[in-house]
């Protein structure tokens, strides 16, 4: 708290602006005050947070995690008195606030009204009772199910926990919905590469109840993948295009001469053409139809003339 103390002007870094200070007990809900074990232990997280506070809650069932405030001089394994834990809480313009704690060194202006919020809502409680005992990547069944061409979405299931949609093969709206290990570090919205991700399975000490779950390890935030395939995808799509424009274009062609073209198949052909290069860069082609259409009601005057011929008996043997 010194450091606060001592250079009260500057309460901006990082584009956070400090909001206050308060103490630990104001800063949450009394009930889980009560529930809190023992003094903060320092310890390294394995979060991206550096440094972090460890909190015992329910007699060591379930712990929880807040980054230490940068200007503490605390070290790994130092501890902070409960009573002495102070919460920093800092704002920035379209973000939600962030919490960091640091020790009340004897600097006495600390804010003593109530925050109106429990700080362990804003922070995951890691439930301590579930030992993993696998973890593996989705392997190729699991894989064959899923649009691995779209990227998983973190959802809120509406219960302070995470779901990820994974979306179904072939399809961008029909998905399934898998709970996502407190682990992982996502938030709201996140995407990731599904085929980055691993299942693990997590087994109560004292009964045979297993809970498996998807991880979002930080480097499946990479979607570079799926973006090449994306790429790939439309490469090849434009590349069966072109073919079939050439095959459109060589049918309407093929119909001028054909003898058993009829009008119906030669305005078909020019419609598709149509809706692969649009209307009007189909006109230049145009001609293939009206020689082709010609061909068509010439051969028809034709035969019409040698059925009258024949039914006026004038050309014996005619077909």
């Amino acid at each position: 708290m010194s450091w606060y103390k001592n250079n009260s002007d500057i309460y901006n870094y990082g584009g956070w602006n400090v909001k206050g200070f308060f103490k630990l007990c104001n800063s949450t809900s009394s009930e889980m005050f009560s529930r809190l074990n023992h003094d903060i232990i320092i310890t390294e997280s394995d979060k991206g947070y550096g440094k972090c506070g460890y909190f015992s809650i329910d007699s060591g069932k379930h712990v929880a995690y807040i980054p230490l405030d940068p200007h503490s001089e605390k070290d790994i394994n130092d501890i902070i008195p409960i009573e002495k834990c102070c919460v920093v809480v800092m704002n920035k313009y379209g973000e939600d606030d962030i919490y960091r704690i640091i020790e009340n060194d004897g600097v006495n202006d600390i804010d003593d009204s109530r925050l109106g919020i429990d700080i362990f809502e804003h922070v995951k409680l890691y439930d301590t009772s579930y030992k993993e005992v696998s973890r593996r990547l989705l392997n190729s069944t699991e894989l064959s199910h899923l649009n691995i061409y779209l990227p998983g979405v973190v959802v809120d299931n509406g219960q302070g926990g995470y779901y990820c949609k994974l979306f179904s093969k072939g399809s961008s709206t029909q998905f399934y919905a898998k709970k996502i290990d407190p682990l992982s570090e996502v938030t709201m919205n996140d995407l990731f590469d599904i085929t980055k991700c691993e299942v693990r399975e997590y087994k109560r000490a004292d009964s045979s109840e297993i809970k498996i779950m998807i991880y979002i390890p930080k480097e499946a935030k990479d979607l570079s993948r799926i973006e090449s395939l994306k790429k790939q995808e439309k490469e090849t799509e434009e590349r069966q295009k072109q073919i079939e424009i050439k095959h459109s274009i060589s049918r309407l062609e093929f119909l001028v001469d054909y003898e058993d073209a009829d009008i119906e198949t030669i305005n078909k052909e020019f419609q598709h053409l149509c809706s692969l290069i649009g209307k009007k860069e189909a006109e230049k082609y145009k001609p293939y139809v009206d020689n082709a259409i010609k061909n068509v009601n010439q051969r028809a005057e034709v035969k019409k003339e040698r059925r009258k011929r024949i039914y006026l008996g004038g050309e014996k043997g005619a077909k």
